[in-house]
């Protein structure tokens, strides 16, 4: 039996669609896509597979003669776009200056604000934990925006029969749905190489944003957030971020 389990924000609901409506196993019609969203109201019959969400013991699946197949990254990019996906998806908005949401932000500046979710952004991504990353089959989200064929051979490796057209067609789907946050991600990413060539220039970017582009520059240039000044405002040029890691 093939087990199927994801992150939070994975893209878990969709890639459920995908082995129900784009197999030759499965053939069913595509459900509605809804921009920003993440299939939640696609109900899957769950003949094909089995659900383990949000915890999957991927030891004792496979003692029970079990596959496990899931969603889920392996890039940087990747995993902040689940996260991402996640937070937004599953609370309706984003950790904010002085809106506590996740974090705790009593009373603390704004650069320590921003430091406590820099850093647990930056453990989250860097550990393998909790990714899933030694099941059988896994399928890399972005994917779904850069190679529909790696989709197909996934479900293939899965034991169905893919059927390509309809494969090409609702990764297209599930990537102009969620081009939003796709968007976001590309931007920080954007900044944050640009902040390591020197590049100087204005910009406008929300506290999380920001927090995700701090995480990545602590991890590019490998250092302890001890050894890393703080923000003492929001930044509105690639010249803070280059102060702050540089200066």
């Amino acid at each position: 039996m093939l087990v199927f389990c994801y992150h939070n924000g994975a893209l878990g609901h969709a890639t459920m669609a995908l082995i129900e409506t784009c197999t030759k196993e499965g053939n069913t019609e595509f459900p509605s896509f809804f921009e920003q969203k993440n299939l939640h109201h696609f109900k899957p019959k769950c003949k094909l597979f089995r659900i383990r969400h949000p915890d999957c013991d991927i030891n004792a699946e496979h003692r029970l003669g079990n596959t496990v197949a899931c969603s889920t990254s392996s890039s940087y990019f990747g995993r902040h776009l689940v996260l991402l996906m996640g937070l937004k998806k599953w609370i309706g908005n984003l950790p904010d200056l002085n809106q506590p949401v996740t974090y705790k932000q009593y009373g603390q500046t704004y650069g320590e604000q921003l430091e406590i979710i820099a850093l647990t952004l930056k453990d989250k991504v860097v550990s393998d934990s909790d990714w899933f990353m030694d099941a059988d089959c896994v399928l890399d989200i972005v994917d779904y925006w850069t190679n529909t064929d790696r989709v197909a051979k996934w479900l293939a490796l899965c034991g169905y029969t893919p059927v390509i057209d309809k494969v090409t067609e609702f990764c297209n789907q599930v990537s102009r749905a969620n081009q939003y946050y796709h968007d976001i991600i590309t931007k920080c990413f954007g900044i944050v190489d640009d902040v390591t060539l020197g590049k100087v220039y204005p910009i406008e970017i929300s506290f999380y944003e920001t927090a995700i582009c701090h995480s990545l520059l602590l991890q590019h240039y490998a250092k302890s957030h001890i050894d890393t000044k703080l923000f003492s405002c929001a930044p509105t040029s690639t010249q803070n971020f280059i102060e702050i890691f540089n200066g």
